[in-house]
This record gives C-alpha cells, sequence and structure tokens, in this order.
C-alpha cells in the first residue's frame, strides 16, 4: 500500500504525490471494481480488480502554490488535490454555515494538533471569495459532500500540506510501453511560484521530481518553455465548478 511503513497494513491515508504517482504507474480501476466502502478497508483488491487497474494510466500535473494558478486548473476543467488541516469543528460548521468553512487561526493549538486531511477541489466563487471543495465521507457532509473555503485557506502553509503539494490528474489513458510524463502548470503572466514561498531559497533549485516534468500542448494555446504545460488564462466568471 502506498506510503505504508510498518508489515502491518492500516489505512493511514497517503500523500497526494505518491497518490498521484502510484495511479500513473500500477493504473486505476473503475469504482464499480473495488467500491469506497469501510468494509473494504485494509483488504486486498481481488487479481481481476488489478489486472483491469492495469490496463490504464494517468497524466499527472503539479501546480504551483498560488490563486491564479489553481483558478486556472479550474477553469480549464480540471479539479485538483490539495492537503487541508481539516478541525474537528469543521463538520458543525459546515451545519451551521451552510456548508461554508470560516478561516481558523493559523497559529492556534487546534491547527498545530491536527493532520492533514485531502480533499478535492471542483471550483470556485469569485463574488464571496470561496473555492467550492469535495470531501470524501459522504453525501451526507457538508452540502451532498460539498463545501465552500476561502481563497487564503488553500495559500495559508500552516493550513495545507505544504511540501505535499498541488495535484491533478489531466486525464485517464490506455497503459503503453512507457509512463506518462509528470506535467507541471505554468500560467501565463509569471504566476508560476508558490505564493506562500515567494522568498524561499529553494525554489529555482531542481528536486528529483523535476526531471521528469516535460510541456504539452493545450490545442490553439501558446506554448512555454521546455517541461512545463502551458494552460490559458481564461475570463472568469462569477462561479466556476464542474463536479457541482
Amino acid at each position: 500500500m502506498i506510503d505504508q511503513r510498518r508489515l502491518k497494513v492500516t489505512d493511514d491515508g497517503a500523500s497526494k504525490q505518491n497518490t498521484v504517482l502510484g495511479m500513473r504507474k500500477f493504473g486505476v480501476c473503475e469504482e464499480s471494481l473495488w467500491p469506497y466502502h469501510e468494509r473494504f478497508l485494509n483488504k486486498e483488491p481481488p487479481p481481476h480488480v488489478y489486472e483491469a487497474a492495469s490496463q490504464v494510466t494517468v497524466i499527472p500535473l503539479k501546480l504551483p502554490r498560488n490563486l491564479m494558478a489553481m483558478k486556472t486548473c479550474l477553469a480549464n476543467e480540471v479539479p485538483f488535490l490539495i492537503g487541508i488541516k481539516l478541525l474537528k469543528s469543521a463538520t458543525d460548521e459546515v451545519e451551521r454555515n451552510g456548508g461554508y468553512i470560516t478561516m481558523p487561526n493559523p497559529h492556534s493549538i487546534a491547527v498545530a494538533r491536527t493532520t492533514t486531511h485531502a480533499v478535492l477541489i471542483v471550483g470556485y466563487d469569485d463574488e464571496t471569495g470561496h473555492f467550492i471543495g469535495r470531501n470524501s465521507w459522504g453525501r451526507d457532509w457538508g452540502i451532498h459532500g460539498y463545501f465552500y473555503i476561502p481563497y487564503r485557506y488553500l495559500i495559508e502553509k500552516r493550513l495545507i500540506n505544504y511540501l505535499d503539494g498541488l495535484w491533478a490528474i489531466t486525464d485517464i489513458i490506455s497503459r503503453t510501453f512507457h509512463k506518462p510524463t509528470v506535467r507541471r502548470l505554468i500560467v501565463p503572466g509569471g504566476h508560476n511560484y508558490d505564493e506562500a514561498g515567494r522568498n524561499d531559497k529553494n525554489r529555482h533549485r531542481m528536486n528529483s521530481l523535476q526531471k521528469l516534468l516535460m510541456m504539452t500542448r493545450f490545442p490553439s494555446y501558446r506554448w512555454f518553455s521546455r517541461h512545463q504545460t502551458s494552460m490559458p488564462m481564461m475570463k472568469y466568471n462569477r462561479r466556476h465548478s464542474w463536479y457541482y
């Protein structure tokens, strides 16, 4: 199991990077073959599930941690994964506030003691300054499983899994002999650094993952520098959501 560090397999979650790269390496099956249900917790899927998963792979996309990159990704109908500090009070909060989560104090003890939880960001609302997120706790949580979270929440280093980064899947394709190259989103206008880390000394340093990065062309859009993916700047409507 991805990210396991001991012999006994437990579902302790996994990093977004390892999950996406694991899907790229091993494939992914349809949920009908292995549903997301507690009765399958810590059980190994049967061989036919692995066989079905191995027939496909995914094209991963890594995003810089800034608002323009996030909104550009969503405007192009690509949701992204992020790990957030979702406090215990969030469940009651979304019930009281019609699905809205408020901005906690990043320096609070509650935030420091809370581990990160993966959510899928599927849309945004410029009028209220909120992203639209999808949780994995069923339709009874939030608004049929969805919630609103402030823009500021996702660029505050103390409230997200900053080291794990932001990841998306741009496509699911049939597997060939070569794994798809990991791509990196480049936004026109220079919005390609982390918003919360513009002064990081290591932001220009190549890491092992960047050696996998390459560029692809979206139809009728400009090319940018080598090893980068370009998405267009979109004229944003009040709300962009593709999975609501």
